[in-house]
């Protein structure tokens, strides 16, 4: 199957470091939210959705379905112990929401695939 992946232009390369980088700013208790990329710079939903998601293929981009917004982990060599315990439990708990995603989203293949047989 072909990567469906948009040319990285000069303007998206930009795009993309910028929501990298307050991305970087953001924290669990001050995340980066659609909103604010849409309000503040001017990003629409989906726009939005697609750089996080382009980032969070390199970075740890945090995304519970509590829904309320985005973060990157922190470096884990800058952490304290406490910070580490915390921040992997935060960590553990994204992906197995991933995971529990991907499960469900398995469950819809083979439907669509005996379509027509």
């Amino acid at each position: 199957m072909m990567e469906n992946k948009k040319p990285l232009t000069d303007n998206r390369r930009q795009k993309l470091n910028d929501v990298y980088y307050e991305l970087k700013k953001a924290t669990p208790d001050n995340p980066l939210t659609k909103a604010w990329l849409r309000d503040w710079m001017g990003f629409k939903e989906r726009q939005s959705r697609d750089l996080i998601s382009e980032v969070a293929r390199k970075y740890p981009v945090v995304s519970l379905s509590s829904g309320k917004g985005y973060y990157l982990l922190p470096d884990f060599a800058a952490l304290n112990n406490a910070e580490m315990t915390e921040y992997t439990r935060i960590r553990d708990h994204a992906v197995a929401e991933l995971e529990s995603r991907i499960e469900e989203l398995k469950k819809r293949i083979e439907p669509l695939k005996a379509w027509g047989f």
